[in-house]
């Protein structure tokens, strides 16, 4: 499934039997494992990253960054 967060464009693909989240960006690969949420689905990692979708929207937090509103996209290509 492809996003835009602010002027980047993600990929994620869900992997079921590790309950993790593989996140795409242009420069990166990141592993985002299921946490806990008082809505929706949220994937994190140790480091600060984080991936939370709920009701068709999404928030992406980078470590060290802000939190960037995505939007779903029909098709994203990253690289």
């Amino acid at each position: 499934m492809g996003w835009r967060c602010g002027q980047r464009m993600i990929a994620t693909r869900f992997d079921s039997a590790a309950d993790a989240l593989e996140l795409t960006l242009e420069d990166r690969r990141l592993i985002l494992v299921s946490a806990q949420a008082a809505s929706g689905t949220r994937f994190a990692d140790a480091q600060g990253n984080q991936f939370w979708e709920h009701a068709g929207e999404a928030t992406l937090s980078l470590a060290g960054g802000e939190a960037l509103k995505c939007v779903h996209e029909a098709t994203t290509t990253i690289g």
